[in-house]
């Protein structure tokens, strides 16, 4: 599981749901959750929070194809499976791991230091006080 630190910068709730923007070192963040200020005390601007995602919640791009929950990265080490390649990426110094399949690695072409943006929905995004 990765993990980044982050601020909330505003969120909006409907019923027990709420769109929650997170600003942090690598870029702005929006998930969405299944909690409202009356179910989640630190459901507040300025609060700081912890992003978390699985390794297999990322969509890859040599482009950039978003301009939130996307961020350039380097690719620090690869790690090839029969199946999967496992990718040790950084940006603005933090570490994370990318699970991929690879089919999506020899499609892609990635090799070291490659530069690639990554992406995760906004569904796939929990977030840890």
């Amino acid at each position: 599981m990765n993990s980044l630190g982050g601020v909330i910068t505003d969120f909006k709730s409907v019923d027990t749901i709420s769109s929650v923007n997170v600003s942090t070192e690598v870029g702005e963040f929006c998930c969405v959750i299944l909690e409202n200020p009356q179910t989640a005390s630190y459901l507040k601007k300025e609060n700081k929070v912890k992003l978390m995602f699985k390794e297999t919640n990322f969509f890859i791009s040599k482009n950039e194809v978003y301009k939130f929950n996307s961020f350039r990265s380097v690719i620090k080490e690869i790690l090839l499976g029969d199946i999967f390649v496992k990718l040790l990426m950084e940006s603005n110094n933090y570490l994370f791991s990318v699970l991929v399949t690879r089919k999506e690695f020899e499609t892609f072409d990635l090799k070291l230091k490659d530069e690639i943006y990554v992406y995760i929905k906004p569904t796939n995004i929990l977030l840890e006080v």
